[in-house]
């Protein structure tokens, strides 16, 4: 077995040991809440930069299109990563 195979199935040993003993909505609430901070302090780092001001609706629109874009550029990276395996055959 590969290096990075046996860090893969690790690393999927101790995700299904977390869930086993966890609340798997808990952890994932906690990692969404996470990300939507993120987004929200990178949203209000570029509004203060280019000197606005944002409503609550707009902040929230902004927030959104963000999650929108860090999944859509994700899935990009996963597309090209499985095109990369299945042409080096793996």
């Amino acid at each position: 077995m590969s290096k990075d195979a046996t860090k893969q199935q690790v690393g999927r040993i101790g995700g299904l040991t977390t869930h086993a003993t966890s609340d798997s909505s808990a952890i994932a609430a906690r990692a969404r809440a996470g990300l939507t901070a993120r987004f929200e302090r990178e949203v209000r780092e570029h509004a203060v930069e280019k000197g606005e001001v944002l409503s609550d609706s707009e902040l929230a629109r902004r927030i959104e299109m963000t999650r929108r874009v860090y999944y859509a550029r994700l899935a990009l990276k996963s597309a090209e990563a499985r095109r990369k395996g299945a042409l080096s055959g793996s």
